[in-house]
């Protein structure tokens, strides 16, 4: 991510088996993809492997590589509900593994404002999405579902202690070079307080 033009860009994982012959039987070849629109941005698990990243198309590092962001997250299981159940109606964002919006400041529940007052099903995601708005070179929001399926065990009785589930935002071809080559051996000298008035 460089700015709020960014786009939403997905590479699909595939292995291939090589010609007769050749050294190698089989190697992986990585197919890139930047959806228009935000159905088209939506991403479920169980497509294979994916590289999912927010770029900004029209900035690129020294090496000619555009600058953005990878998404790493973990934790999305299944809907243990059915669809027609009354929790899955109030909570369709849970529909899809990861969604990307345009930043719209009204915008700020998955489930909508009022997921137990809403007079419909599929308030929130469901209903922004299917507006289909366009979601390349825009302020976009990515929204991932990092969900637990937790069978209860003796321990967490009779409080449940922490559980941790997180995601990732690391830079991906974001630097013209590795940040951390070349840092100097020695600290930063700190200034005296003396130093500090002046």
């Amino acid at each position: 991510m460089d700015g709020t033009a960014n786009s939403f860009a997905r590479e699909v994982y595939q292995k291939q088996r090589t010609p007769a012959g050749a050294a190698r039987k089989s190697l992986y070849v990585v197919t890139p993809g930047v959806p228009d629109t935000e159905q088209q941005a939506v991403v479920d698990g169980g497509h294979g492997i994916q590289k999912l990243m927010v770029v900004n198309e029209d900035v690129t590092n020294a090496v000619g590589n555009r600058a953005g962001h990878e998404l790493l997250y973990g934790n999305h299981g299944d809907k243990m509900l059915d669809a027609d159940d009354w929790p899955a109606r109030r909570a369709r964002f849970l529909d899809h593994d990861l969604w990307v919006t345009r930043h719209d400041p009204e915008e700020r529940y998955a489930a909508g404002d009022y997921p137990f007052g809403n007079p419909r099903d599929g308030a929130g995601l469901p209903a922004w999405v299917e507006k289909d708005r366009p979601v390349r070179k825009q302020d976009l929001v990515v929204w991932a579902n990092i969900s637990l399926h937790h069978l209860v065990r003796t321990e967490d009785l009779p409080v449940m202690p922490t559980l941790w589930h997180s995601f990732n935002l690391r830079p991906f071809n974001f630097f013209d070079r590795n940040p951390g080559v070349g840092l100097p051996t020695e600290p930063a000298a700190v200034p005296s307080t003396a130093d500090r008035r002046r």
